[in-house]
């Protein structure tokens, strides 16, 4: 989502005309990382009404809704850090259709390492 709203603009070729008008660059990335920031808001509220909305079936205790709560929690914190390294790419990156592959070598490379999966692995099936 962070890449995509500069690089969007720049393959439509739409970014003249917005830097023509009378708003400053920074103006202009300022509202549109300030709308992504909005977006990711909204989309953690349907998340979190959708879990809650499927909880009500079972039998939940105070326990579980602190635990939604930090989960919720770590998916913004999680949508964030996407979204800055996906505003930074799109900004930094000269050609705009090398910020994409750069944009998911960088958040997939953590998560694809031999290391990190035997981790994973381990994490799920020891729960530690």
């Amino acid at each position: 989502m962070g890449r995509g709203c500069h690089y969007k603009e720049e393959r439509d070729k739409t970014v003249e005309f917005a830097l023509t008008l009378p708003v400053t660059r920074q103006k202009l990335i300022t509202f549109k990382v300030l709308a992504m920031v909005i977006n990711s808001i909204a989309l953690l509220l349907v998340t979190w009404g959708a879990v809650l909305a499927n909880a009500t079936a079972y039998q939940t205790d105070s326990q579980f809704y602190s635990f939604v709560s930090l989960s919720m929690l770590a998916l913004f914190m999680l949508q964030l850090i996407f979204l800055a390294v996906g505003v930074f790419l799109g900004c930094a990156v000269s050609h705009y259709k090398r910020a994409g592959s750069l944009a998911v070598s960088i958040c997939w490379e953590p998560t694809s390492s031999p290391l990190s999966r035997l981790w994973i692995r381990t994490w799920i099936f020891c729960g530690s």
